[in-house]
């Protein structure tokens, strides 16, 4: 996480012991998250 990176809210669901988001997120695959 960069300084000037500001939080985002994203509305998941979390089903099979996985968080899925309910819309496209610009992440890279295998990028950390804070939940």
């Amino acid at each position: 996480m960069q300084i000037n990176d500001m939080p985002k809210l994203i509305e998941a669901v979390y089903e099979n012991g996985v968080f899925k988001p309910l819309q496209k997120v610009d992440l890279k695959e295998g990028e950390r998250v804070k939940v």
